[in-house]
């Protein structure tokens, strides 16, 4: 990501910090889905692009030890401010994942939400614990049908997101219009567990 993008990103969140967005109704629904840690030891979650921590808490609420990796330092600070008042901890990363690689893990949950990376299932491929999981949502092409952005280059197509998670297996995949309004892929997937018996 060029200085033009970053500064045009950066911009952006500047306008959505005040918006304070819940967490997605369909990954709040998913919650029985997620992997369960044993206390005291809590999982660890690593939510990709984040952007002003609207998951990250809602993980951190859960009791899971998050770090939120994002380019645009207002979203992150609104991140770390919000968790401070709600008494919560997360770790915040300033990074380009464009050009960048992830904060390494191991992690038991990626989480990835409206950021598009058709590489991410392989590199969490390389993070995730054995049996961890990757939770991915993004728009796909049909979205232009209701809104002009993401423009049609940050957009899966219908059906891609399939082809994009292996070598990691699926749990749940579905498309549709969510709550939110948008049209989404949306997809669970597992890193495989090494088989104990050869």
């Amino acid at each position: 990501m060029n200085e033009e993008e970053r500064a045009l990103w950066e911009g952006r969140w500047k306008d959505r910090v005040e918006l304070k967005l819940p967490p997605a109704a369909w990954l709040v629904a998913q919650e029985d889905r997620l992997p369960k840690a044993c206390p005291p030891i809590s999982g660890r979650a690593l939510d990709w692009a984040g952007g002003d921590g609207r998951h990250a808490l809602w993980l951190a609420e859960l009791g899971w030890q998050v770090t939120l990796a994002d380019i645009a330092p207002t979203a992150l600070s609104a991140a770390r401010e919000r968790a401070e008042v709600r008494g919560l901890c997360i770790e915040t990363v300033p990074i380009d994942l464009s050009c960048s690689s992830p904060p390494g893990g191991p992690w038991d949950l990626i989480l990835c939400f409206h950021y598009l990376d058709r590489g991410i299932a392989r590199c969490a491929l390389e993070l995730l614990t054995p049996g961890g999981l990757l939770i991915w949502v993004h728009q796909t092409r049909r979205n232009l049908e209701r809104h002009d952005r993401p423009p049609e280059h940050f957009l899966l197509e219908e059906g891609e997101l399939a082809r994009l998670l292996p070598p990691l297996e699926v749990v749940h995949l579905e498309e549709g219009w969510g709550e939110e309004g948008r049209h989404e892929a949306r997809a669970i997937a597992r890193a495989p567990i090494p088989d104990s018996s050869v």
